[in-house]
């Protein structure tokens, strides 16, 4: 998976380049060698569904729009949404 563009929010889950606006496309690299099947940005943040039904958010948490209790401001690397059975669920009533 590749992301390029603005990075202010966190938003592109790369923290290396926090803050910066990536002009080439640059790899983000999940642990454990996690395949994206599909991801959905939003304005600051990015939600990441993985081959296995996880989802994984970044960016910023106004609202708490990353699904991640705890996380009041912003997020620069992908973190598992721990409830992701019910997330999963709403996604595929949305479909």
């Amino acid at each position: 998976l590749f992301t390029w563009g603005k990075n202010c929010h966190g938003m592109l889950g790369m923290p290396n380049y926090y803050n910066q606006t990536i002009l080439i496309p640059t790899e983000i690299v999940f642990q454990d060698d996690i395949v994206v099947r599909e991801i959905s940005l939003g304005t600051m943040h990015t939600l990441f569904i993985t081959s296995t039904g996880k989802i994984y958010s970044c960016g910023n948490s106004l609202e708490g729009c990353l699904g991640i209790p705890n996380i009041k401001d912003k997020l620069k690397l992908p973190k598992q949404i721990e409830d992701h059975v019910f997330y999963k669920t709403l996604i595929d009533d949305i479909r």
